[in-house]
């Protein structure tokens, strides 16, 4: 079990899912999102782009998928493509790797041997429906021979542009051969916070050499 710390207040957490579906406004942004995020021009009328997104939306040039749950709140996942991954461009740190799941197809990031793990990743406040709980989850496995994980690891995420610090947790990762679902931590967007930058981070500096990690994306999903 990972140590969990904490910077939300009270109420962000106790809220109930009811309260939180009664306040949530529906397909909030869908328009912006889209027009801002998809470079090439989607003509659709409104009622179509909501077939488009319950069905997911690929964005950034396929960096990113947005899609709307049952309940119309907006959900993403960020690809390790577009995320900042330290030494990613050098092939003898990361290499890259076609990789297909259930419901996507993308280059999956590959470790070969770092000492100095960072991996971070943004997106924009008015991106996720106000007044609805968010739980950041790194999708990663270790490789059956990866070595190198005897230090936790740390999972931070911030608001930019003032850098206040959301939550803070570690998790030792111990399980190999099988996709873990690392919790990052949980956040509300708050209709004040629309200006804001939700960035995400997952870390180790330890100095000892990693190997044997595989890395699908960050997922920011209502919890």
């Amino acid at each position: 079990m990972g140590k969990v710390f904490s910077t939300c207040r009270p109420n962000d957490n106790s809220r109930s899912k009811q309260t939180q579906q009664t306040d949530a406004p529906r397909y909030h942004n869908m328009q912006e999102i889209i027009d801002t995020e998809k470079k090439d021009e989607l003509k659709k009328s409104v009622d179509e782009l909501k077939q488009l997104v319950h069905k997911g939306i690929y964005l950034a040039e396929e960096k990113k998928k947005y899609w709307v749950d049952a309940e119309g709140r907006n959900c993403f996942k960020l690809f390790p493509k577009g995320l900042n991954i330290i030494w990613s461009e050098d092939p003898k740190y990361w290499t890259w790797e076609h990789f297909k799941d259930a419901s996507d197809k993308f280059e999956a990031a590959v470790l070969k041997s770092v000492s100095w793990l960072e991996i971070r990743g943004d997106l924009k406040y008015s991106y996720l429906t106000p007044n609805v709980l968010y739980q950041v989850v790194f999708e990663a496995k270790l490789e059956e021979q990866a070595s190198g994980w005897n230090e936790p690891v740390n999972f931070m995420l911030s608001k930019l542009p003032d850098g206040a610090v959301l939550s803070k947790r570690t998790e030792k990762l111990e399980k190999k051969g099988e996709w873990l679902q690392l919790v990052a931590g949980e956040m509300t967007a708050k209709l004040d916070d629309m200006a804001e930058t939700l960035q995400i981070c997952m870390s180790e500096y330890g100095g000892h050499w990693k190997t044997g990690l595989r890395l699908a994306g960050i997922k920011i999903t209502p919890k």
